[in-house]
């Protein structure tokens, strides 16, 4: 893993997500039922340069794309994939990195 961003457990507790900025793909671990991560990751495709990410009011991951200037929202799959949903939104920020819930927001 290269140029790691932000590390993250989804809200089902299922897996530990990490974005990766030099690969633009992000890792799904699966959690073990005893807290051990897997020992291979699912790799998705993340758009350009993935940084920050958190998840919307539907469990969506929602995910600044650095290289683009723009907001990527995928589902998580219940193999630890991700698949995006509908096109990445330009966000009008130059080089976007975190991004935050708040309450429905």
């Amino acid at each position: 893993m290269t140029a790691p961003a932000q590390i993250t457990i989804d809200p089902e507790r299922e897996f530990v997500l990490v974005s990766t900025k030099a690969a633009n793909v992000m890792f799904s671990y699966e959690i073990g039922r005893h807290g051990e991560l897997a020992r291979h990751p699912v790799v998705s495709d993340a758009g350009s340069v993935p940084f920050g990410f958190t998840f919307d009011t539907e469990d969506s991951v929602l995910v600044t794309e650095s290289g683009s200037n723009e907001v990527s929202r995928f589902d998580l799959d219940d193999d630890g994939a991700l698949d995006q949903v509908g096109p990445s939104v330009g966000n009008g920020q130059q080089t976007p990195c975190w991004i935050q819930r708040v309450g429905d927001y």
